[in-house]
C-alpha cells in the first residue's frame, strides 16, 4: 500500500542547495522521538526555490528531507542506528485547500501524538507482511513493520475522526500521502 501512496504521490525534486538540510531535519525528528520534544512554533527555514526564485516557508519543524512540509511526521532508531523517518501529508487533489474537510484533516494530522502511540497490538496484526513464505518470498524488517503499524494507525485515527465529524467518505475526497527514508535495517 505504501508503494502505491509513494508511487501515485508528485514528484518531489531537492534542489542542491537543500540537501545539507537533510541530517538537520533527520537530528530534529531524532530529538522529537527521544523525548525531548520541542514545539518551535514560530521558527521559520527559509528555501530558496530554485524554479521561481521565491521563498518557501516551513515551520513546526515539519520539513521533510525531500524539501516539503509534512502535516505530521515521526522517526525512530534503527538497531544500525540509522533514522527512519516519515512525513505524511494530506492529498486532496481536485478540491480547495480551504475546504472544510481539507482543513480538518489536516488539524487532525497535525494534532496525532505519533510518539505516544502503542503499536504493539498492530505490529501483531501485520506480522504476516514480516515472515517470509511462499506467498511473501521479501518479508518487512522490523522497522518496516512499526513504520507500518503506525501508518495503518495514524490513517485509521485521521478517518475514524473524519467519520465522527460527519464527512461522507465513501469515496474518500481526501488520502494521506506519506514518504519514508529507507526503513530497512
Amino acid at each position: 500500500m505504501e508503494e502505491l501512496l509513494y508511487a501515485s504521490s508528485p514528484p518531489t525534486v531537492v534542489p542542491p542547495e537543500l540537501s545539507s538540510l537533510n541530517d538537520e531535519i533527520l537530528a530534529r525528528a531524532a530529538r522529537r522521538r527521544t523525548g525531548r520534544r520541542r514545539w518551535l512554533a514560530g521558527v521559520v527555514a527559509g528555501l530558496l526555490v530554485v524554479a521561481g526564485g521565491s521563498v518557501a516557508v516551513a515551520g513546526d519543524g515539519r520539513l521533510t528531507p525531500w524539501g516539503w512540509v509534512a502535516d505530521n511526521i515521526f522517526a525512530f532508531a534503527q538497531p544500525d542506528g540509522s533514522l527512519c523517518f516519515q512525513g505524511m501529508r494530506i492529498d486532496f487533489r481536485g478540491l480547495d485547500q480551504d475546504a472544510p474537510i481539507v482543513t480538518d484533516a489536516q488539524e487532525i494530522l497535525r494534532g496525532i501524538d505519533v510518539s505516544s502511540l502503542d503499536t504493539t497490538q498492530m505490529e501483531k496484526g501485520l506480522v504476516w507482511e514480516a515472515t517470509e513464505s511462499k506467498h511473501n518470498p521479501n518479508p518487512i524488517t522490523q522497522a518496516e513493520l512499526k513504520q507500518s503499524a503506525i501508518g495503518t494507525m495514524v490513517a485509521e485515527i485521521l478517518f475514524d475522526e473524519l467519520a465522527a465529524r460527519g464527512y461522507d467518505l465513501n469515496p474518500s475526497p481526501i488520502s494521506m500521502a506519506a514518504q519514508t527514508t529507507e526503513c530497512g535495517a
